[in-house]
């Protein structure tokens, strides 16, 4: 049962799928930010933005009764100084990230929880991040399936020494860099990072492709370069752990990595079920997970958010979290242009320009 009296002011800024199109207030675990306010306890969703009509009624036919006190505003600017909120989620399309952005941070709110991918370059996050510094705003993205409750459960196990010391983990997913890649790119970072929290991405080498029919590319700017396509991603860590990205040719499609361990080896995703091996391949009783109740990623990350808000320890994916998934996802395009060069992290190219739309 929701509690019935809110703590934190919350608002969305575009009213795509990702904001509420995804699942119905009937699921139990919409895949979706409205999913996540509706079922997380603390929020009151007070107002939405959304230039299209069209969005706004399929959003009020959709969730009004789950929330007819919500605001509808045709513009951002209109709901940033109808008066202050303690989380905006920003869900507009990526080449708007940066300018709804600095609205959105000139309001200061909490936190701002930003879908991916965060920016389309890297002078854009380096400029978002001092303008949230001086603010006082904690920004959150949206790497979504980190907070699926399977996958931070199995984070949890192996930061606790399930399979020994992590060596090395294969995560599968291929497709645009930025836009689609990037989630299994974060899930191998998670694990990557799950024994040793400071271990840091020192240097990276990709391959891929420019596409030839990407049907975003039809509205792209002047100043911005087509996304590439990943088909393979090493990324060498500060303490000797190796991640690979090799698309999703895996047993079980994408989303999901292999981690492997001094003492053995585990499969976690959020569409998959976890499951671990010792080092002779005997599998390994998983205590939690059937007890555990799949409320949905953006439940979670909203609960993370609002322990946050009431004085605890930051999202997972915010600030110096997400600066290293968008440092190698850049990274890997500087190497995949330059023919498989390996780049060192971080990046010394801030200012290519990427069309990020998804």
């Amino acid at each position: 049962m929701k509690d019935s009296t809110p703590r934190f002011r919350a608002a969305v800024i575009g009213l795509g799928a990702i904001a509420q199109g995804y699942g119905s207030p009937e699921c139990a675990a919409p895949y979706c930010h409205a999913g996540g306010l509706l079922h997380c306890d603390g929020f009151d969703f007070v107002a939405a933005a959304d230039p299209f009509l069209a969005a706004r009624e399929g959003f009020r036919g959709k969730w009004g009764a789950s929330f007819p006190d919500t605001i509808l505003f045709e513009g951002s600017e209109s709901l940033l100084t109808s008066e202050r909120f303690d989380v905006v989620a920003v869900c507009v399309r990526g080449p708007h990230h940066f300018e709804v952005m600095k609205q959105v941070l000139e309001a200061r709110p909490g936190v701002v929880f930003l879908e991916k991918p965060p920016t389309c370059s890297l002078a854009e996050m380096d400029e978002l991040l001092a303008l949230a510094r001086e603010a006082g705003t904690t920004i959150t993205i949206s790497y979504s399936r980190h907070w699926s409750p399977r996958v931070l459960l199995m984070e949890k196990l192996v930061r606790e020494g399930l399979i020994g010391d992590v060596q090395s983990v294969v995560g599968y997913c291929d497709g645009a860099i930025l836009s689609y890649a990037s989630h299994t790119t974060d899930l191998v970072h998670q694990f990557a990072t799950g024994t040793n929290r400071s271990n840091k991405a020192l240097r990276v080498q990709a391959r891929g492709f420019i596409p030839q029919d990407d049907p975003f590319a039809k509205n792209i700017q002047v100043g911005y370069e087509i996304e590439p396509r990943l088909q393979h991603l090493s990324i060498e860590f500060a303490d000797g752990v190796l991640g690979v990205q090799v698309g999703s040719h895996g047993p079980v499609g994408s989303f999901y990595a292999d981690v492997f361990g001094t003492r053995g080896r585990a499969r976690v995703g959020m569409y998959i079920e976890p499951q671990a091996f010792d080092s002779q391949g005997t599998p390994l009783e998983i205590e939690g997970f059937c007890e555990l109740v799949d409320k949905g990623p953006f439940t979670e990350a909203y609960r993370q958010i609002a322990t946050f808000l009431d004085g605890g320890v930051k999202p997972d994916c915010s600030d110096d979290g997400f600066v290293h998934i968008n440092e190698i996802g850049f990274g890997a395009i500087e190497s995949l242009l330059a023919g498989g060069k390996t780049v060192e992290l971080p990046n010394q190219n801030r200012t290519r320009r990427i069309w990020a739309n998804q």
